[in-house]
């Protein structure tokens, strides 16, 4: 990726290898800055921070905003490694007893802040491990809670009593630690401005890692601490975070909202630190970044406007394995006009992209979903509108919840439309939606500016206004289909002109489920399947039933078929040539003519979707029987 910056103002140099570096100079090439932030301390509108390669441990934080034609860049040098890290390096001496070392923090590298003596909050009443991490020669090991524990496996570690040192049990292969890098995060935030509301400001090009950062754990209550990531624009605007490698935060990635409880329904407008709440928050872009293994989450965002998060790479996140309401690659609260497009997301430990609690004109279009321990798209709470078109989301996971293994899940959601995309071979149900609480959600006027906008009404949450068309389902493991039977709750639901295929020579014999959460009795229901077909083939309250019972029933798809898909299977090339997705529709061509929906311009590879003959899938060039092979990463567009 070219990186680009601002050069119409001063470009400040830093190199901290270079024999004549200094933070008390001028940051000239021939003169440049030790560290990163004496540079951004000078840094105005317009100007750019470039930084050569090395490792910096610091954390980056700007004091004053950019303007939009003049925004502060701070930039990696093109072709140079450039890593800033949370983490210092353990220097102490080490003391073995036993088969665990022991050693002695230096009390002065913390300063008022010791992650160690704090506990890492995971919403469980007794957390039970600190906020701190330890990396051995770049890899982290685990830690564990009891010395039982740490006798017993290598790999791990645990702060001594009241975080004044560490205990680690090394692998065989470490024979004298000091032979080995060690490093411990000491810093909760690798870059994070000094204060609120910020703006116009470019970070790119970085390795950023190491976050000793708190969990994510009723952030919007007062009473706790607010979100608070690796990267953080910390209720800023304007943001652009790009070509980044984000890892390895204690808890989330990057922060991209309003971190706590600051909506104006609250009934308060700043933070428990006096600190007020800038109202206009968001306009990010977060663009070409590798956001991986980091302990809870990728990206979090409460309360922000018009973010697109674009074209980067999501994997392996909640490594610490938690499940409680917090954990996905991307999870965002109060979120309008935003768009989340063109990224990749695999082997994610969490849901993939979990939209919470007021999503309004948001839309998820392009995206490639795969291996999620989670449902690979979930909406919840909100009275909409979010489209979401033109994804592959497949090969979702079971966990510890119902959740889990759905291609696309909803609770307690309204208002979405779900059309042209490829859901297959989910642990469940390809699309699972129903009413889990009775609820109200706010709804706000059409293009906010501020989040101190006063709401326009509270309204029901239900599981109304889906508009399911146009879609390829195939072999999810549950059924295709789960949605609640029509009524008070569940009205205006539409699914229909998808196409339900199967694999090789199996026989296309979709299954479909309906659920009475919406509030009709169970009763209700078998008296309107009796008359239509036979006994229901499994109890309340998600009932089975084919595809013919389904439409009859349903009363809402009257125009889906059966399809098959031959020689399917992903590839996913080792060598960083990309990802791939090879089938062969065999059959009928596929219909076309599927009613428009507004905002479809482009399919998966870059065609463009026409207006009248739409046919269904994210790829409108497979429309003929053959065999197709369509890149998915890095560049979506036809091989």
């Amino acid at each position: 990726m070219s990186l680009t910056g601002n050069q119409s103002g001063r470009l400040y140099i830093v190199n901290y290898s270079h024999p004549y570096c200094t933070d008390c100079g001028v940051g000239t090439k021939d003169q440049p800055f030790r560290s990163i932030g004496a540079a951004v301390t000078l840094a105005r509108p317009g100007d750019t921070v470039l930084v050569h390669g090395g490792v910096y441990r610091e954390m980056i934080s700007p004091s004053i905003s950019g303007e939009a034609d003049k925004p502060i860049t701070i930039r990696a040098q093109e072709g140079e490694t450039v890593t800033v890290k949370g983490s210092e390096v353990f220097s102490g001496l080490w003391e073995k007893q036993g088969d665990v070392w022991h050693g002695v923090f230096d009390p002065a590298v913390f300063g008022d802040f010791n992650p160690y003596a704090q506990k890492f909050t995971d919403g469980s009443d007794d957390p039970k491990f600190s906020r701190g991490q330890v990396i051995l020669d770049g890899m982290p090991m685990s830690e564990v809670a009891a010395e039982t524990e740490l006798q017993r496996r290598a790999g791990t570690w645990m702060p001594t009593e009241g975080g004044a040192g560490l205990m680690i049990h090394f692998l065989p292969n470490v024979t004298d630690p000091s032979r080995h890098l060690v490093e411990y995060s000491v810093r909760n935030a690798v870059f994070r401005p000094q204060s609120r509301g910020l703006g116009y400001i470019t970070i790119e090009g970085f390795v950023l890692e190491h976050a000793a950062n708190q969990g994510l754990t009723s952030f919007w209550d007062y009473e706790h601490e607010a979100q608070l990531g690796l990267v953080s624009t910390r209720s800023g605007h304007h943001f652009v975070i790009r070509g980044n490698t984000i890892r390895l935060a204690k808890s989330i990635g990057i922060d991209v909202g309003s971190e706590g409880r600051v909506p104006h329904h609250y009934g308060g407008s700043g933070f428990s630190d006096g600190m007020p709440h800038p109202g206009a928050v968001g306009w990010h872009l977060i663009e070409g970044n590798i956001i991986a293994e980091n302990g809870q989450g990728g990206l979090a965002g409460m309360g922000h406007i018009g973010t697109v998060i674009r074209r980067n790479v999501f994997e392996r996140n909640n490594t610490l394995g938690g499940v409680s309401f917090e954990e996905a690659a991307i999870k965002t609260h109060w979120y309008f006009d935003g768009v989340i497009e063109e990224n990749l997301f695999r082997d994610n430990y969490c849901d993939g992209i979990w939209l919470d609690n007021v999503y309004q004109n948001v839309r998820i279009t392009r995206n490639v979903i795969l291996s999620c321990h989670g449902a690979g798209i979930f909406c919840e709470m909100g009275p909409g509108p979010c489209l979401i078109d033109h994804n592959v989301i497949g090969l979702s996971l079971p966990g510890n919840t119902t959740i889990a293994g759905n291609g696309i899940y909803a609770h307690d959601a309204g208002n979405v439309t779900i059309s042209n995309n490829l859901l297959i071979q989910n642990s469940r149900y390809g699309l699972h939606a129903k009413i889990s609480a009775r609820r109200s959600v706010f709804r706000y006027p059409k293009g906010m500016t501020s989040l101190h906008t006063k709401p326009e009404a509270l309204v029901p949450c239900d599981c109304s206004g889906f508009n399911v068309v146009g879609n390829l389902f195939s072999e999810n493991g549950k059924g295709e289909i789960n949605l609640p039977y029509p009524g008070p709750m569940s009205a205006g639901n539409i699914s229909n002109y998808n196409i339900f295929c199967t694999n090789g020579d199996l026989p296309v014999i979709p299954n479909f489920s309906i659920n009475t959460t919406s509030g009709v009795e169970p009763e209700m229901l078998r008296q309107a399947v009796e008359p239509a077909e036979d006994e229901l083939l499994a109890p309340n309250p998600d009932y089975a039933v084919t595809m013919k019972k389904w439409q009859k029933i349903m009363g809402l798809d009257s125009d889906s078929g059966t399809g098959r898909l031959g020689n399917r299977y992903f590839q996913v090339v080792q060598n960083g040539q990309g990802m791939w997705l090879k089938f062969k529709l065999e059959g009928d061509p596929l219909p076309q003519g599927i009613p428009a929906v507004d905002r479809l311009d482009r399919d998966l590879s870059g065609e463009p979707v026409p207006a009248s003959e739409r046919v269904p899938g994210p790829f409108q060039q497979a429309r003929m029987p053959g065999s197709y092979r369509f890149q998915l990463w890095p560049f979506m567009e036809q091989a």
